[in-house]
């Protein structure tokens, strides 16, 4: 990575955590949530690739998460997905879901922009016998910040949730974040995304992805 690109990444890093302090901060009554998940990736061919992660959030939620980009050609890529979520509180409730997060990925290139229409299935299986699906559609645009296969992508989406039990779409999320790659082997993915949710109220959530590539395929992610 260049030094202008360095610059750009820092740039870019600090615009998003302005707008996100502004926007947290006018409005102290929805709760922050912050995500760590770290993991690793492998392209195990040019139209494979295989990625896991584990992730804890300050709400001690747990989850790992590993999943399958399965390219087609260069409009339409497969991704299944497997979720398993762990919760636990210090009252003593522990809740834990299996959970599988099936998708097509459709991608437009327009310029230098890349669109990204996701289609997801999300079925969840809880250990309370309380099954639920939801069908969730995120809809991305990305740019880079400088010339190059690696350069840094800043990126804005949108993903709505339609819950199949309720008939209804409950849930929204607005994100905006950047992906970067540090090194030819290491990933950062950091977003920051406000979420309306029609059962658990609005809730402003900070991801960050940190994913490591260590063998001998090193293709951006």
């Amino acid at each position: 990575m260049t030094r202008a690109s360095l610059y750009k990444v820092y740039l870019s890093v600090c615009v998003i955590q302005s707008i996100t302090h502004y926007v947290f901060a006018q409005e102290p009554y929805r709760p922050t949530i912050a995500w760590n998940l770290p993991g690793f990736m492998y392209q195990a061919s040019p139209k494979v690739k295989v990625m896991a992660q584990y992730g804890i959030s300050t709400q001690r939620m747990q989850v790992v998460y590993p999943q399958v980009f399965i390219t087609l050609n260069k409009y339409v890529t497969l991704n299944p997905a497997y979720l398993f979520i762990d919760f636990g509180n210090a009252g003593g409730y522990h809740y834990q879901e299996h959970t599988t997060m099936n998708s097509i990925i459709l991608t437009v290139p327009v310029g230098k922009f890349l669109i990204e229409d996701r289609n997801m299935i999300w079925n969840r299986f809880g250990n309370t016998g309380e099954d639920s699906h939801f069908y969730r559609n995120r809809l991305r645009f990305s740019h880079p910040l400088s010339p190059g296969t690696n350069a840094p992508r800043l990126y804005i989406y949108n993903e709505a949730s339609y819950y199949f039990g309720a008939g209804k779409w409950v849930r929204n999320r607005i994100a905006i974040g950047l992906e970067t790659s540090v090194t030819r082997w290491f990933f950062i993915d950091l977003s920051m995304l406000r979420q309306y949710d029609r059962y658990e109220g609005q809730s402003n959530v900070l991801f960050l992805m940190w994913l490591f590539q260590p063998w001998h395929s090193r293709k951006r992610v």
